[in-house]
């Protein structure tokens, strides 16, 4: 416990920030905007409504994972913090409400997996899971920087 260092900073890189900016919108505003076209524009001989419903809950499921994304996350003794991007909402925790800390692997194994597998190796990142009520933290090794770093500390603080 000697050799960790007292805050470990992992944060969001300039690339994957640029293209949520962009993309973010787009997936998550982009199904009602269709929606609300084809509405005024009413450019089906039938009535649409499915396709209405399907274009908002599509927009609110995208939505619900986007919006809790991180734009840094650190681990400061026995406090983990950190600011999601969307939302800008600052999150602490204890260390000590955490209940596990999973690995995130490819759930599906075909091409683009097994070149993503040689590439950055078969553990995307980890989800740091609360105990009772509270959002995870994910931490993705491709879209910030220092995960490895905080997850292995965060290992030695709790001892695991």
């Amino acid at each position: 416990m000697n050799n960790v260092p007292s805050i470990i900073r992992s944060q969001q890189r300039a690339i994957v920030t640029l293209a949520a900016l962009i993309f973010g919108p787009l997936f998550m505003a982009g199904p009602i905007v269709l929606t609300f076209w084809l509405t005024v524009a009413k450019r089906f001989w039938w009535e649409p409504y499915p396709v209405y419903l399907a274009g908002v809950a599509l927009s609110a499921y995208l939505s619900y994972h986007i919006l809790p994304a991180y734009h840094w996350v650190e681990l400061d003794g026995d406090t983990i913090r950190g600011r999601r991007f969307w939302t800008r909402q600052y999150v602490e925790r204890n260390i000590h409400d955490i209940d596990q800390i999973v690995p995130l692997m490819a759930m599906a194994q075909n091409a683009p997996t097994a070149i993503a597998d040689k590439l950055i190796g078969p553990n995307r990142g980890y989800e740091i899971r609360f105990k009772g009520n509270g959002r995870s933290i994910v931490l993705i090794r491709g879209d910030m920087t220092n995960v490895q770093e905080l997850a292995e500390a965060l290992a030695a603080r709790l001892e695991i």
